[in-house]
């Protein structure tokens, strides 16, 4: 694995190589500024992963994370952030600029190896699905048809969604601190999302699922708020904190912000979807493993519940049937 480490501090590029010597298979590239990076880069460097301090002169890590999420080759590659504890409350800002992960300073080496292999691992996981996608989408252009998505694919959203994979979600919440917290989990659904995928494209599809993504966003807490898409026209949110949130009343200003976006779906040649919202559980936590176990139960079900509203695929086989001349 090349890693690229962006520090302005070069103590630091000397820990990261001592700490870092025993990793087999690991190659430590170093620059002191974002702009040697980007140079780098240019000339065509190959990285596999990048791990950049947030606190830098001239351009910082943010800045930095949300220029290579513009670059196509590593809009998925791992980006690990290294924090201080004073810079750590810029963390939101760097996830919404396409952080992977985080790393606390003072540097650990056993930790940052140990969040490498966590985020190569991802890494893989997406790039596979990305090469199943275009594997699929070449097949398809060969038979002269165009690619469609299946129900429960999550595509890989444009740079700057703040709609995350579940993996992404997941990958988050273990980074909560041990300590006593309270989730409100709240699930969100697509009715008749069979319409959606059946009758768009790729990129029509990815365009449906990140609009209604941000109708939803507009309608939960500021902060502290993420969501997930995990197939089948579903949604999971996950708000830090106790609230009072009213499926009725949230269902309602989501419909009106989708309203607001009737354009996106009519260019689209799709109907404006509307979306349901289940009651919201809210959840007291110890751990971060145990964060991740209840946002996977409510995950669970509902794709349970989202698959069983699916047609069966022998009736409806049989019905085309039926109807053949």
């Amino acid at each position: 694995m090349r890693l690229l480490a962006v520090d302005d501090d070069p103590v630091i590029h000397d820990l990261l190589a001592d700490g870092l010597a025993p990793v087999p298979g690991l190659e430590l590239t170093c620059t002191l500024s974002a702009r040697g990076a980007l140079e780098m880069l240019d000339a065509g460097t190959p990285v596999d992963a990048f791990l950049l301090d947030i606190m830098m002169p001239e351009m910082d890590g943010i800045t930095l994370c949300a220029l290579l999420r513009d670059r196509p080759e590593h809009r998925a590659t791992p980006i690990l952030m290294l924090t201080s504890a004073a810079a750590r409350r810029n963390m939101p800002s760097a996830f919404a600029a396409g952080a992977t992960d985080f790393l606390a300073k003072p540097i650990d080496a056993t930790e940052l190896a140990a969040r490498l292999n966590m985020a190569m691992m991802l890494h893989d996981s997406l790039s596979e699905a990305r090469r199943a996608r275009e594997q699929l989408k070449r097949f398809l252009s060969e038979l002269g048809e165009e690619a469609r998505p299946g129900p429960a694919v999550i595509p890989e959203f444009a740079p700057g969604c703040r709609l995350l994979p579940p993996l992404a979600l997941e990958n988050r919440l273990l980074h909560l601190r041990n300590g006593a917290y309270t989730l409100t989990i709240i699930t969100f659904r697509i009715p008749g999302f069979s319409r959606v995928w059946e009758t768009t494209t790729a990129s029509g599809f990815r365009t449906a699922i990140e609009t209604t993504a941000e109708a939803i966003f507009d309608v939960l807490p500021e902060t502290g708020t993420t969501l997930s898409y995990i197939g089948h026209g579903a949604f999971i949110g996950v708000v830090e904190g106790p609230n009072r949130l009213v499926p009725q009343l949230l269902a309602a200003r989501i419909g009106v912000s989708i309203a607001l976006r009737t354009e996106v779906f009519g260019g689209l040649d799709l109907p404006t979807p509307s979306v349901q919202v289940a009651a919201p559980t809210t959840r007291r936590v110890w751990t971060a493993p145990d964060a991740v176990y209840a946002v996977q139960g409510a995950s669970r079900a509902l794709l349970a519940r989202c698959a069983a509203m699916l047609p069966d695929p022998e009736s409806e086989l049989g019905r085309l049937l039926a109807h053949r001349p």
